[in-house]
């Protein structure tokens, strides 16, 4: 016993060590984005009608995220929080196509995303970086619906999946601390499942923000 707590009490600031010099190393950013959303349709599997082909359309939005990350070298890797919401355009079944304000129905879907993500910064020897990326986290998935009426009827549901996205973009890096950059991002993951329904999703993201290095 005495000689596993020798090894540990040797081990463990070694350890520490090791990673604060790495860390050092390193440099830590913020990033701020912002963009337009351009969701697919969602295909839906329901119990209820499991003949039928059902497709949900979703309108164009603003999207928003926010970031922290290391940069070492061409590299870098972040942790980046998203969010969009997208209204309902409209349905479509067994060959037809509904607008749901036609029929006095609205609602929206909204997707709060966590993901990992990581960069490679290609060095083209001028202040012009493209890059390359990858994440995986998790996407909360929620749904609305509301039938307008007498008294209205409104349901809401939600789910969380494992999501993961893929893209590139380039920067541009104003200061040694400063870099703005204009991106794609192609977002999807598991289906989401609302009760004994099945929901995909997925949405081609275009941003533009800005990285500030400390």
């Amino acid at each position: 016993m005495k000689s596993s707590i020798s090894l540990v009490t040797v081990v463990l600031p070694f350890s520490l060590f090791l990673f604060s010099n790495s860390l050092q190393a390193m440099d830590i950013y913020a990033a701020g984005r912002v963009g337009l959303a351009m969701p697919q349709d969602s295909e839906v599997t329901t119990s209820a009608l499991p003949a039928t082909k059902i497709n949900l359309g979703f309108n164009d939005k603003i999207i928003g995220a926010g970031a922290v990350g290391l940069r070492e070298g061409s590299y870098r890797s972040e942790l980046e929080i998203g969010y969009q919401e997208n209204d309902l355009k409209s349905i479509s079944a067994s060959g037809t196509t509904i607008i749901p304000a036609s029929v006095g129905l609205s609602g929206n879907a909204s997707i709060l995303t966590g993901l990992v993500n990581a960069y490679w910064d290609i060095d083209t020897g001028t202040r012009l970086r493209p890059y390359i990326t990858g994440g995986v986290g998790f996407a909360r998935i929620k749904a609305k619906f509301t039938v307008t009426g007498v008294g209205g009827i409104s349901t809401s549901d939600q789910d969380t999946v494992l999501a993961y996205q893929f893209g590139a973009g380039l920067g541009y890096d104003v200061t040694d601390k400063i870099t703005i950059e204009a991106g794609y991002r192609y977002l999807t993951g598991q289906n989401a499942e609302f009760g004994t329904d099945k929901v995909s999703f997925a949405s081609h993201n275009f941003t533009a923000g800005v990285r500030i290095q400390f």
